[in-house]
């Protein structure tokens, strides 16, 4: 739901959907880049800086990690 509500760029809706997914599964990596991403998009880096670093805590070797260590080190 949190993905439909962000490809609508209703991010404020998208960032309540995840962080309701992640109430019931703190170890939903997917969701933690999401939540970032929508966070990102709502000008909020500091939320969106954390929700990423928990993604590459989850998924270290994923095809996104790379990229979010990238943005992580951008955005210091």
């Amino acid at each position: 739901v949190g993905d439909y509500y962000f490809k609508k760029g209703s991010f404020r809706a998208a960032i309540a959907r995840y962080k309701e997914a992640l109430l019931w599964n703190q170890g939903c990596a997917d969701a933690w880049r999401r939540l970032g991403d929508a966070h990102d998009k709502m000008r909020d880096p500091a939320a969106a800086r954390e929700a990423w670093k928990k993604y590459v805590e989850i998924e270290p070797d994923s095809k996104y990690a790379a990229k979010l260590r990238r943005k992580l080190a951008r955005k210091r």
